[in-house]
Formats: C-alpha cells, sequence, structure tokens
C-alpha cells in the first residue's frame, strides 16, 4: 500500500493551487460587470525555434460609453477566437483595463483539471481505489502505447 504521507504531500499543494484559483475566479464573476466585446486583433508572444502562442486583443463599450481595449491574459498556441467575433468580458468596474474574456477554457478549465488530479492522486492511495485505479492506469498506458511515436 502506497505510503498516505506522500500522497497528501503531492495532492496537497495541487489542491491548494486550485483552491486558490476557484476562490479567485469566483471573485471575478462576482466582483466584475459584465459587458459585451468584440475581438479586434491579437498579440503575439514569439517562443524558442520560432513557435508563438496569441492572446485576443478585445474592444468593448462601458455603460457611459467609453470605449475599452485590452489584452486577455491567456496566450494560446493555437487561437480559438476569430477577428470580430462577439465575446462576453469580465471588468473591474473601478478599472477597466483589468479585464478577462468569459470563457470557460480560460476560467475554469484548469481549476478543473487541477482538482480532478488531485482528488485522483488521494484516491489512488486508497485501499478500496486502489484496484481500480491501477486497472485505470493499465487502460491508458495501451491507449498510450497505441499512439504513433510521434505525437
Amino acid at each position: 500500500m502506497p505510503d498516505l504521507g506522500i500522497i497528501f504531500c503531492a495532492a496537497g499543494p495541487i489542491l491548494l493551487v486550485a483552491a486558490g484559483m476557484w476562490a479567485y475566479n469566483l471573485f471575478l464573476v462576482l466582483r466584475y460587470e459584465k459587458a459585451s466585446g468584440t475581438v479586434v486583433g491579437y498579440d503575439t508572444q514569439r517562443g524558442g525555434k520560432g513557435s508563438g502562442s496569441q492572446a485576443e486583443i478585445v474592444e468593448f463599450q462601458l455603460p457611459n460609453g467609453e470605449k475599452v481595449t485590452f489584452t486577455d491574459k491567456t496566450y494560446l498556441n493555437r487561437l480559438i477566437l476569430w477577428g470580430g467575433q462577439t465575446v462576453s468580458v469580465l471588468y473591474d468596474p473601478n478599472q477597466p483595463t483589468r479585464a478577462r474574456v468569459n470563457k470557460f477554457s480560460t476560467l475554469y478549465l484548469l481549476p478543473i483539471v487541477l482538482t480532478l488530479v488531485g482528488v485522483g492522486i488521494i484516491l489512488s492511495g486508497l485501499p478500496m481505489f486502489h484496484g481500480p485505479m491501477q486497472q485505470l492506469m493499465d487502460a491508458l498506458q495501451k491507449v498510450i502505447d497505441k499512439l504513433p511515436w510521434w505525437l
């Protein structure tokens, strides 16, 4: 049986980061105002070997008519939104340039993945889940073995 201390030392920090992300996202959703914006361009950051990632530049209008433009904080290798596409925006009413695109992938995907990984680590160490977790790992290994080597 695995050592539970090691399991909780591995899962604890992961779940702590996930909890912080959930709290921050809850703060954003409850505190920030909602608006509709339009993707007007992209900001590109170059990485090593010529690769790059892009973030959407979004423009939205405040209730007083003022237009605000911001660059989303999430840089992706593959763009999901196209220029001219309408998006939902969350912005700080006191500082409208502090804004985020209200997308599932930028707000909730990483906290969900971290929560699942942390809970999975804990469950894998419990005796009643050891057999099913081993079967799941064996099944995943079979799937990985069938993938082409270049992926």
